[in-house]
């Protein structure tokens, strides 16, 4: 599991998701809620979700533009719109499934 909550991001080094090359994950869910990126991309490493992995989001900002669906995430460099699970603001403040324990597998090629 990977949860980024709360944080500020204000350059390519300070993504929240920094990696030269991809990452991927499997079996995993990764959550990013309520994050905020003074540019309009909080991601430039390549995402892929494996068999099993989840990718759950809520209430983001890049670029000054609150994030609300699968295709503004996808465009802030989430990559596949279809993989995008978008919920609600307060979901994942009360909702576990934003933060499911277990990760089978995660790896990084040519990352940090």
């Amino acid at each position: 599991m990977l949860l980024a909550k709360g944080n500020v991001h204000d350059g390519v080094s300070r993504e929240m998701l920094y990696a030269a090359g991809a990452v991927t994950a499997a079996g995993s869910t990764l959550s990013f809620v309520r994050n905020r990126a003074l540019l309009p991309r909080m991601l430039s490493v390549s995402l892929s979700l494996a068999a099993g992995a989840h990718l759950r989001v809520a209430c983001n900002v890049a670029g000054g533009r609150a994030l609300s669906t699968a295709e503004e995430y996808a465009a802030a460099g989430f990559d596949d719109a279809g993989s995008i699970d978008v919920v609600g603001c307060n979901d994942c403040d009360r909702d576990t499934h934003c933060y499911a324990p277990g990760t089978a597998s995660a790896s990084m090629k040519s990352g940090v």
